[in-house]
């Protein structure tokens, strides 16, 4: 149950739509204040990874908002923004969400 609380996919989740959120576009409908927030930066992360063969979107979860990778790896946009900036490589994040994830289910 633990696995299924903090990976995507678990009870509450629910996918945004990355493309409608940015900060620029015209509101086509009533955003949360989470998805108003979406950083450009977040949506060229999450662009960038899918052209490069990834499955990246935004993702509600627990009431929080993440950027989804590959089904398997939540990111804060924090992370993908430092993505964005090179501040860590793709391997890095994928690290900081194992450390993450273990501290996760050593709290329960």
């Amino acid at each position: 149950m633990a696995d299924e609380d903090f990976l995507a996919g678990g009870q509450d989740a629910e996918d945004v739509d990355a493309i409608s959120c940015l900060a620029f576009a015209p509101r086509r409908r009533n955003l949360s204040i989470g998805e108003q927030d979406l950083s450009v930066k977040v949506v060229a992360a999450i662009n960038g990874m899918k052209k490069s063969g990834h499955d990246a979107h935004v993702h509600k979860h627990q009431g929080k908002m993440w950027a989804e990778i590959d089904r398997c790896m939540l990111a804060t946009f924090g992370e993908i923004e430092e993505l964005v900036d090179r501040v860590h490589s793709f391997e890095e994040l994928e690290e900081a969400f194992r450390k993450r994830h273990a501290e996760e289910l050593g709290g329960r």
